[in-house]
């Protein structure tokens, strides 16, 4: 069946995952010299948030201890990127390494930007050595291997010890960055927002959404500071907005100006909140930090809801595809 008919089905992305988690559990017992964990841009779409999930199952195998390679391959593009300039693609690609080599820094994880062809050439040379290839052939039939990576590490996680997971997850001192200011509050909160008018509009906050969340985080946490998470556009517009009702919010553009010093932020604050949005979300999921989530998930499935991750702490809130009617929203409980 192909994956992407499995991928239409709760039940079938379940099961696929399953299936390729049990196989890389056997494969790892092997002791094989290198696991190589594939990212196609002819399969994926220029999100941040579908990368992560990818570079996690490579982080995965470093923390057990194995040699990891990591193949970007940039030798063509989906549907989706053509509403990029040719300036904004190359931008991008480099975000994509830069992501992929601060996530796993502390690994030292071999990472090449190839060709397809040069891919399966090394895939082709691999066959007397003991190489694990991650969605072996997912990556030959360049299918999208980020739509069900999320769910084979639920499952790859599912059995693992605190311990494992103390070195697995991430946290501001697992990150490789250049802050340009250093943050010098103890205590603050971090606050996710998106707002993109190219794709993707369904997940932005309108500004009813704005306030009323803001009102919201601001009855939770008391006077502590806000800092507003997001690419220097939608800070632009959301910080102006704020202006016309005095809210209290700092930005992250004052500390830096990329996706991995945003990430420190995030993973260096008290607790994190997003309410639709972008793949910061990733970011929080895949650490222990204290969050609440508001986002629909797509090819992720919940771990056993409404637990969405195997690893998942009472504190960390994860609510897919709900209204901000909903009474959460007014009964200020986590």
């Amino acid at each position: 069946m192909h994956n992407d008919n499995i991928l239409s089905s709760y039940f079938g992305r379940r099961l696929y995952a399953a299936r390729i988690a049990k196989n890389l559990i056997s494969e790892s017992r092997s002791k094989p010299d290198c696991f190589v964990i594939t990212y196609d841009n002819l399969a994926s779409p220029p999100t941040i948030g579908d990368l992560l999930w990818v570079v996690m199952c490579a982080r995965f195998f470093a923390t057990k201890g194995f040699k990891v390679i990591f193949h970007l391959i940039d030798d063509g593009y989906r549907s989706d990127w053509r509403a990029l300039s040719d300036q904004e693609i190359k931008k991008f690609v480099e975000l994509q390494l830069t992501i992929i080599k601060s996530f796993t820094s502390k690994f030292q994880i071999d990472v090449k930007k190839i060709s397809f062809l040069d891919h399966v050439t090394e895939v082709k040379n691999s066959a007397n050595k003991k190489n694990v290839f991650f969605c072996k052939n997912e990556t030959l039939h360049r299918l999208r291997v980020y739509a069900y990576s999320f769910n084979i590490l639920n499952y790859l996680l599912s059995s693992e010890t605190n311990e494992f997971l103390e070195k697995f997850l991430l946290s501001s001192t697992s990150l490789e960055t250049k802050n340009q200011n250093p943050v010098t509050h103890k205590n603050y909160v971090a606050w996710h927002v998106r707002r993109n008018l190219i794709w993707g509009q369904d997940r932005n906050l309108n500004d009813y959404e704005f306030f009323e969340y803001y009102d919201r985080i601001r009855l939770r946490h008391g006077n502590k500071i806000i800092i507003l998470i997001s690419d220097l556009d939608s800070i632009e517009y959301y910080m102006n907005l704020a202006a016309k009702k005095n809210l209290r919010l700092e930005q992250s553009k004052f500390y830096g100006d990329s996706f991995v010093d945003d990430s420190y932020l995030v993973l260096n604050s008290d607790f994190y909140y997003q309410f639709k949005g972008g793949g910061m979300g990733a970011v929080a999921v895949m650490s222990d930090l204290p969050f609440e989530i508001v986002s629909g998930a797509t090819c992720e499935n919940y771990w056993q809801h409404p637990t969405f991750t195997s690893w998942q702490k009472p504190s960390q809130n994860f609510k897919a595809d709900i209204r901000l009617v909903d009474p959460i929203f007014y009964s200020g409980q986590s």
